[in-house]
């Protein structure tokens, strides 16, 4: 049935939609489905037929008309990514068939607008290997949803942290780019995909490495086990500036995976948060989340030199560079303070291997 569309048709051209009515009405008539001429009446999804056939195949998506998979293949190949979910907000079945076989309409801005249940529901349509998860995943970051949020890590964990990490990298720079609350922080089980990443060791600036902390769960499991070294290698590159949220946590998460492994190669962090950290112990000024990190890595001592944490962060500062032989010479830059520097070399040379440790410190200095 051509609705006249047929240029070798004698007949005048019919509307589309009061021919499916008609089909729809009379489903033992014996007549045959519309032709791809009759379907090609539909050009575009706006305006006022494009709301009709829509409203059209939401009514007759569930009939199991014979003609419906041709309606909506052609309602596939007009539609348009901007204005597709805006245009079915209404016709959830119509909605459902299109996009699961065309996923790349949800690469929309108006997906963000989309209420629970139904985003995750759009959001199990689409193909783990899609070419269209990136740019939907980039969008989703932005959502505070934590249902969509554990579906994407799950999912899609790879896209998840890449989208993050250049939300996080853009929000340097502009308040456009950002991401909810619900990605924050990482899932544990993805952490240490996130540090093998290379994301840490790229960062050129102190907000964005403070990002990077935060997202990581700052001190968590998963980053002490992977280590000081992607750390160590950003701060050397990494410009500072003065005015960083969280940076006092920050510091002392620095000086936390500095005195907290075994690794050698960790005194750029011991030189970048030392003397800061410790001004504002002394000056009791250290933020409660700072102070509550890096605790449990200072020693203990007599009870009633328990509450000076400066003593205790110098102990284990000195400890750190003797017992595990950090460079000397790094030794002598790890603070400005020469008042405080003096205290810390009359500890080191307590035990005979810190008096060994301050002679091969004295001699790389002459």
């Amino acid at each position: 049935m051509s609705c006249g569309g047929s240029p070798f048709s004698l007949l005048p051209v019919t509307d589309l939609v009061d021919t499916l009515k008609f089909l729809a009405d009379h489903p033992d008539a014996p007549l045959p489905s519309p032709t791809q001429e009759a379907f090609s009446q539909l050009t575009s999804l706006q305006g006022p037929f494009g709301e009709r056939i829509l409203a059209s195949a939401e009514r007759y998506v569930v009939t199991g008309q014979p003609w419906i998979d041709e309606l909506l293949g052609r309602i596939r190949f007009v539609a348009e990514a901007d204005t597709f979910l805006t245009l079915t907000s209404s016709m959830p079945e119509v909605r459902r068939r299109v996009i699961t076989a065309e996923p790349s309409l949800l690469d929309s801005d108006a997906l963000l607008d989309i209420k629970q249940p139904d985003l995750s529901e759009l959001l199990s349509l689409i193909p783990e290997e899609s070419s269209v998860v990136r740019n939907v995943v980039a969008r989703l970051v932005r959502l505070d949803d934590r249902i969509v949020a554990s579906q994407v890590y799950h999912r899609f964990p790879g896209e998840a942290i890449d989208a993050i990490a250049a939300a996080l990298k853009m929000g340097q720079t502009s308040e456009t780019y950002s991401i909810g609350a619900a990605w924050m922080p990482l899932p544990a089980v993805l952490r240490k995909r996130f540090l093998g990443g290379g994301f840490v060791e790229a960062a050129l600036s102190l907000p964005l490495l403070v990002s990077y902390a935060k997202l990581l769960g700052f001190a968590s499991p998963e980053v002490l086990e992977v280590g000081p070294l992607p750390w160590v290698a950003a701060i050397k590159s990494a410009k500072t500036e003065m005015k960083t949220p969280h940076k006092e946590r920050f510091l002392a998460f620095l000086l936390v995976l500095a005195l907290g492994s075994s690794s050698i190669g960790v005194e750029p962090l011991l030189e970048f948060a030392f003397d800061p950290i410790y001004e504002d112990l002394a000056n009791s000024r250290l933020p409660e989340e700072a102070t509550s990190l890096l605790l449990p890595h200072l020693p203990d001592v007599y009870w009633w030199d328990r509450w000076d944490l400066c003593l205790r962060l110098r102990m284990a500062v000195v400890s750190a560079y003797v017992e595990r032989d950090l460079d000397p010479t790094s030794f002598r830059r790890v603070t400005q303070d020469q008042g405080v520097f003096e205290v810390m070399v009359d500890f080191a040379k307590k035990t005979g291997q810190g008096r060994r440790y301050v002679r091969q410190m004295t001699l790389k200095a002459t």
